[in-house]
């Protein structure tokens, strides 16, 4: 099974940035995800393979090659799947998950959950900066507001 690299905070932060793009920028992002797991899914074939490489270029070129052939491969079983009945796909499906160990009838559900909710200045504070003297820092704003109130009615201004 392939390790899921999960950090909460990414993850949130990938979902916030998604929500707010509109579609085609969504798709732009999603085909972007998939080319980098594509690439990532064969430089680690690669490394496995212990292959050596002049150069970076070389393993670029030999990287893009083979998503090059694994997409043309993919095509011709779509292809053939296209002209296959029901009972071939399901003799497909069964064949391909005894060869895969049962990756294919594994499944993986991820939930993410997403809450809004305005903080108090003061949950703010103390989560942001801890240490901070919330209430002194208050009465610092109270004397600030004060005086600025003072000056702003101030005919002198």
């Amino acid at each position: 099974m392939k390790h899921l690299n999960i950090d909460p905070a990414k993850i949130k932060q990938l979902v916030k940035i998604y929500s707010e793009l509109n579609e085609e920028n969504q798709i732009k992002l999603l085909s972007k995800a998939i080319s980098l797991s594509a690439e990532q899914t064969q430089y680690e074939r690669i490394k496995k393979e212990k292959i050596e490489f002049k150069n970076n270029e070389a393993l670029k070129s030999e990287v893009q090659r083979r998503i090059s052939e694994d997409l043309k491969d993919a095509e011709e079983f779509c292809n053939l799947l296209k002209k296959a009945g029901p009972n071939e796909m399901a003799t497909i499906a069964m064949v391909i998950n005894q060869l895969s160990g049962g990756k294919l009838t594994k499944k993986v559900d991820i939930s993410i959950n997403i809450t809004e909710r305005n903080l108090t200045i003061k949950e703010l504070i103390d989560e942001q900066v801890p240490g901070a003297d919330y209430e002194k820092a208050l009465v610092n704003v109270k004397t600030f507001f004060e005086e600025y109130n003072t000056e702003k009615n101030s005919p002198y201004v």
